[in-house]
Parts: structure tokens; sequence; C-alpha cells
């Protein structure tokens, strides 16, 4: 498996999750002051960085396997994510290269993937909330976002 892609998704991931930490310590010294946000919103904003913390978190876990690979082939790994040449060995091939095993890497793979569709799930409830409450709490607007969310539930689980 060719370890470019998962290095880079972490990456990227990890840039991202800097921005929403940043916006998440924003949204609180703006609130800090302001006693009239709801209680609801601070603690499902706070469920909402845990549980990104922690998809960062069996992300980096997932690429652990990785890291003994760019040990042994650092040079040549190197040359490859950067785009350049370097002298590879010969006998070397990104596609016959062997990746130490992953230790129980399915089940960060599923446990990450349970995390994310909680967090959906999570947004998407704040926002039939915020619907409720924008809408002079009138739950019946609030019913076909809430047969959608059920809807894109099954989805999501197939």
């Amino acid at each position: 498996m060719d370890p470019v892609g998962p290095i880079l998704a972490c990456l990227m991931e990890a840039a991202l999750y800097g921005a929403y930490v940043a916006l998440f310590c924003w949204s609180l010294w703006i609130s800090s002051g302001n006693s009239t946000v709801p209680r609801f919103l601070r603690i499902t904003s706070f469920a909402a960085v845990a549980l990104a913390t922690t998809h960062v978190v069996i992300n980096f876990l997932c690429l652990w396997p990785f890291m003994d690979y760019l040990e042994q082939y650092g040079d040549v790994a190197a040359s490859y994510l950067n785009l350049t040449t370097v002298d590879q060995p010969e006998s070397f091939s990104w596609l016959t290269a062997a990746l130490p095993p992953a230790h129980k890497e399915s089940v960060y793979i599923i446990l990450g993937d349970v995390i994310f569709i909680s967090t959906v799930v999570l947004h998407d409830f704040v926002l039939i909330w915020r619907l409720h409450v924008a809408w002079n709490r009138t739950y019946l607007i609030c019913i076909p976002s809430v047969i959608l969310l059920l809807a894109s539930g099954g989805e999501i689980a197939s």
C-alpha cells in the first residue's frame, strides 16, 4: 500500500482540526461574557470538539504502522513525498514494498467511522434544534428535517 495518501490525509485533517479548535476557542471567548447562550449549545460544542479530537487521534493511530516504514525507507519516502528523484535501490519498488502488519487497524478504522457518523448526527440535531428555535418552537417545521436525518442514517449505515 502506498503511504502517501494516508499521510497527506492525516496532515490535511490535522490542519483542519487546528482551524476547528481555533474557532471553538474563539466561540468560547465570545460566549464567556454572554449568559444568553443556551446550555445545550455549550454542551454540544464541547461534545463536538471531543469527538473531533478522538477522530484525529484515531487517524494518527491508523497511520502509526507507516512510521517504521518511513524510518526504514526514509530517503526514498521523502523523495516520493516531495516528488523529487533520489537514487533508489534497484531492488526497491513501491508496489512490492511490504508494510509492517497494522495491529488492530480495522478496529481503529471502524471506531473512526463510528465517531465520524456520531459527529455528523450531533451536528444535524443541533441544526434541527436551531430550526425549531428559529420558527418559534414549532415542531411541525422540524418533521421533514427529522425524516431526512433518519433516512440518511440508513444510507450512512450501508
